[in-house]
């Protein structure tokens, strides 16, 4: 997406590293950002593994002159978006988000799930719950679209 959109040579990504075993997927979602970045020519890192990380992580971006912040949604990310977004703009870093709410407060772009089709599936699921279905028998299903 980046390659597309600016050119741009190294990435950092900015993402909280769990210690949460249920949350460890990260750790493999970063591995494929890893993998398909190189690919493309562009070098990329992993900053943050704790919250007290995470204004050393952005000295560390600005001071290695990286040419696009790419930061992982999640709870602690989501909880300092603000001040992330405020850093991207003073620092005229090209960055993208993993949902939409950091553009709506000025970061550059995002892409991720849509959430009103996350919502609205969620609520078909929850109506034949409701009406006896059992969650068990329920299929699962990969989310249909994304917004960037």
């Amino acid at each position: 997406m980046y390659k597309s959109s600016i050119q741009v040579v190294s990435i950092r990504l900015l993402a909280y590293m769990a210690r949460n075993p249920a949350m460890r997927f990260i750790v493999e979602v970063l591995k494929r950002a890893r993998f398909r970045s190189e690919l493309c020519g562009i070098a990329t890192d992993v900053k943050v593994h704790a919250l007290n990380d995470l204004e050393p992580a952005l000295a560390a971006v600005k001071r290695e002159h990286a040419g696009a912040l790419n930061v992982q949604g999640n709870a602690v990310t989501n909880t300092y978006r603000a001040e992330i977004v405020d850093f991207t703009v003073k620092n005229r870093l090209p960055s993208m988000y993993g949902g939409g709410g950091s553009v709506e407060i000025g970061g550059l772009m995002s892409y991720g799930p849509n959430p009103d089709d996350l919502y609205r599936r969620a609520a078909t699921y929850l109506d034949k719950i409701l009406k006896g279905a059992k969650p068990a028998d329920l299929p699962s299903s990969n989310r249909r679209s994304s917004s960037l």
